[in-house]
């Protein structure tokens, strides 16, 4: 049966392609018929970065590209963006297609979307050989459908036939990079792929923009940036810069990631989350009210962005302006009243304030969003025995409070604190640090009658 639209004029060899290629996903969807694979159903969530430490959304479906962690979706590079990769596009959402599931992914379907991407050439690296295009495209639709392993096996086939295929090499190592770089071997497969196709074309900046965004959540950030300076040198962009000032900040080096961002914002202005970052390097640099001008033309840019609110409440609890930094986490939390974040600061900003009733209610439903949450854990323990509830503080804060328990029956005229208590541990506790001693000494248990 020739594609949809194909006629009855279509060339015999039209049609045994078209053939081949309906054998070939019949032996690689067969299995979808008897059991959905769950592992399939979304694809990989990366998180090369985590600057605003953020919560991570949930991975999408693989039914349309999926924006990445590297930045935000409102700029206007939309001119070369291609099928399928790891970093995010630069054109605002326009909104995708309703999720097919599994199931109902069947070979017609699929071959008509690797037809139409075929035609326009719409993936990376497309031929001059139009059935070969077509091989591809099905390939990068499994890819965009999460059915990763099928999309590295019609590579593989292909590549057995042309070794040299840059299309079916880079695809490839998107596929082993979209299976999970939690998985070792995944990562590595991925970069091996990459490699490969920056020797056979080695003029292509987004290869190696792909390559950093697996080197980045590897650690190996050196590597990452290296490969970011080659993509920039050989054609710059406002992401580019972007990328690379996000990797500039993780390794702390806030003077060259501030460049690379008003570079950035230079080549396109309309990008709240690069003027966020912008400000979080003067934030970390002590320049405080520059970093507020900054946070505040993030907001004029996305009115509605909850980092930016969190940033410059942040930035305003530095300055002492308690008024100001309580109205822009209001904000935050109206936008979202679940944002972790935004109450975990908050709650501190109260606690030093000395609200600690209401310091204690901003870490308790911290903690009932994210029961692990160190930080909350912490702190309301520390609320806690601020008040004098050393039993309910010692719940949280087992270390800390056993140390001052362990003098509570001590009349005050024979305790000393520079005798009594370690250097260790007046030390974190004079900056609020949370419990992490080397060397500490069990101290006595709290008991429910001490008061």
């Amino acid at each position: 049966m020739a594609p949809a639209g194909c006629g009855c004029c279509c060339s015999g060899g039209a049609v045994a392609s078209a053939g081949a290629a309906r054998r070939t996903l019949v032996l690689l969807l067969g299995v979808l018929s008897t059991a959905p694979r769950p592992a399939a159903l979304a694809t990989e969530h990366y998180t090369p970065l985590s600057l605003l430490k953020q919560e991570a959304p949930a991975g999408g479906g693989g039914c349309s590209p999926q924006a990445g962690d590297w930045g935000d979706q409102y700029s206007a590079e939309c001119g070369d963006s291609s099928f399928l990769s790891f970093h995010d596009s630069d054109c605002e959402p326009k909104g995708s297609p309703p999720c097919d599931s599994l199931l109902s992914l069947n070979t017609d379907k699929i071959l008509s979307q690797a037809k139409s991407i075929a035609e326009q050439k719409r993936f990376p690296f497309a031929t001059d050989n139009d059935s070969t295009n077509e091989e591809l495209a099905i390939a990068y639709v499994l890819i965009g459908s999460g059915l990763y392993d099928e999309a590295i096996r019609h590579f593989s086939t292909m590549l057995q036939e042309e070794p040299d295929l840059v299309s079916a090499i880079y695809g490839r190592g998107i596929a082993y990079g979209k299976k999970g770089l939690h998985d070792i071997k995944n990562a590595e497969l991925a970069l091996f792929e990459l490699s490969r196709v920056i020797t056979l074309e080695p003029d292509r900046p987004e290869v190696f923009e792909q390559r950093a965004e697996i080197l980045s959540p590897l650690g190996r950030i050196n590597e990452a940036v290296n490969d970011l300076t080659k993509a920039i040198q050989l054609q710059p962009s406002a992401r580019l810069y972007r990328h690379r000032g996000t990797l500039y900040f993780i390794s702390e080096d806030y003077a060259t990631a501030h460049e690379d961002f008003q570079q950035s914002l230079e080549l396109n202005k309309n990008q709240p989350i690069a003027m966020l970052y912008k400000g979080l390097t003067f934030f970390h640099r002590g320049l405080l009210k520059e970093a507020i001008e900054s946070f505040k033309e993030a907001l004029k840019q996305k009115v509605d962005f909850i980092d930016a609110y969190k940033s410059l409440g942040q930035a305003y609890r530095e300055l002492g302006n308690f008024e100001a930094a309580t109205e822009s986490f209001q904000k935050a939390l109206l936008l979202n009243q679940n944002h972790v974040q935004t109450l975990q600061l908050r709650g501190m900003m109260l606690y030093h304030h000395g609200s600690l009733q209401e310091a204690l209610k901003n870490f308790k439903r911290c903690l009932q969003l994210e029961p692990y949450n160190e930080v909350c854990q912490y702190m309301r323990g520390l609320s806690h025995v601020a008040m004098g509830q050393f039993y309910e503080g010692i719940k949280a804060q087992t270390k800390y409070s056993r140390y001052l328990h362990a003098h509570l029956d001590t009349p005050l005229t024979e305790y000393s604190i520079d005798v009594d208590l370690p250097g260790s541990f007046k030390d974190h506790w004079a900056k609020s640090l949370p419990f992490l001693i080397e060397g500490y000494e069990e101290q006595p248990g709290l008991q429910p009658h001490i008061k």
